[in-house]
């Protein structure tokens, strides 16, 4: 079972990757929406876990790297 630690430590590696391999960092933050939302999704009643999977998965954003769709 995924948890919030594990969310965050895949932030982690996207700061880590950032403008790097900006291809990797964005299909990471993919992965780690997704990932997300599942967890959003099989607790939908632990609103501290919703409010967290979802703060942590959005922080993303604030990460600084091109981000494109082919």
């Amino acid at each position: 079972m995924t948890t919030l630690s594990d969310l965050e430590q895949m932030v982690g590696v996207i700061k880590h990757i950032g403008n790097g391999d900006p291809e990797a960092a964005h299909g990471n933050e993919d992965n780690l929406r997704g990932v997300a939302l599942k967890m959003i999704r099989d607790n939908p009643t632990d609103s501290v876990l919703v409010e967290h999977a979802a703060r942590i998965a959005l922080s993303t954003d604030e990460i600084r790297f091109p981000r494109w769709c082919g």
